[in-house]
């Protein structure tokens, strides 16, 4: 049976073509370069593949690490700078995860939050 790689526009693409403009246009660049960093590090070591799922995550922890994120890099922007850290440093993981994904069978191109 062969593998099937989807792309969400809406859950995919239109978010990260926001947080690349928020990146881009807020004066958030290397914080939020940084904030991406430390958020795909630590959902990269919880991060766990699941046959049949994809990448699994408890829901509330990536949310989380980007608001705490967000507050302690820049406090003045901090929605802006946890949305972008969260939202990409999620599909940076999702592409570090991509391999193990593609060789097991149980690739799925979204976020498997559980």
């Amino acid at each position: 049976e062969p593998t099937i790689l989807a792309v969400n526009v809406g859950g995919a693409v239109i978010p990260t073509c926001i947080s690349l403009y928020l990146l881009v246009n807020s004066g958030l660049l290397w914080r939020g370069l940084l904030g991406v960093t430390i958020v795909s590090a630590i959902v990269h070591r919880l991060a766990r593949p699941v046959p049949g799922v994809g990448i699994a995550i408890p829901m509330f922890i990536p949310p989380l690490i980007a608001a705490v994120t967000g507050l302690v890099l820049a406090p003045e922007h901090a929605p802006a700078l946890a949305y972008i850290a969260g939202t990409l440093g999620c599909r940076f993981v999702e592409h570090l995860q991509i391999g193990w994904s593609w060789r097991t069978g149980c690739l799925h191109w979204r976020s498997g939050y559980v």
